[in-house]
């Protein structure tokens, strides 16, 4: 289980300046835990981000959505998480992944 500590230590690695794919799916990532990876510049080369599992609600898609670092995101899973309609428009409306292709929200608490 990685921790907000080990987040923070593990963001300011320089070998994730070539990594293209970050997992931290099934962490028990809570929102404040996503602050050192909205602001890991290391992280702009990062091509895929799964987050799926972990205790995410709106208030994480804000932190996501307030970063340009994931400028060149094609894969976001958020699946698994404790997101609602409200973060749902708030990722829908961001301008923050212009390369996002793929977006896995299954088994949230998004509704129609």
């Amino acid at each position: 289980m990685i921790t907000s500590r080990d987040l923070e230590s593990i963001t300011k690695a320089s070998f994730l300046e070539n990594i293209s794919r970050l997992c931290l799916s099934m962490n028990e990532i809570k929102d404040e835990d996503l602050l050192p990876l909205v602001t890991a510049q290391v992280l702009r080369n990062l091509k895929e981000l799964d987050l799926s599992s972990n205790h995410i609600t709106d208030a994480g898609i804000e932190f996501l959505v307030s970063t340009d670092v994931f400028e060149n995101l094609r894969s976001l899973n958020i699946s698994h998480n404790k997101i609602e309609n409200k973060g749902f428009k708030t990722l829908s409306q961001a301008k923050c992944f212009p390369e996002l292709e793929c977006l896995d929200v299954a088994n949230t608490k998004i509704n129609k």
